[in-house]
């Protein structure tokens, strides 16, 4: 069974979509957390995420974007929002 760290796959999408951004303000902030494992591909979970923060990032234009990882104990499942705040 493959497992894939969301905290690596984000920080390695964080990276690519601020390189895309092309000069344009791209705030984001992630709050510290353990390492998450879930049981997916990191090539889907990749592409996952790089949808996401590009959602996030054509919603709001100079704004900020805040993430979360939310692993709730007991749950079969881990969500990663995305909070759009417009200056």
């Amino acid at each position: 069974m493959t497992r894939t760290c969301v905290h690596c796959v984000l920080g390695r999408a964080l990276r690519a979509e601020s390189a895309a951004s092309s000069g344009e303000e791209f705030l984001v902030t992630l709050r510290s957390s353990e390492p998450t494992w879930v049981p997916v591909s990191g090539a889907a979970l990749y592409r996952e995420l790089r949808g996401l923060l590009r959602d996030a990032r054509d919603a709001t234009r100079r704004g900020i974007v805040k993430l979360a990882v939310l692993d709730l104990p007991g749950k079969s499942h881990v969500e990663v929002t995305a909070v759009v705040r417009s200056p």
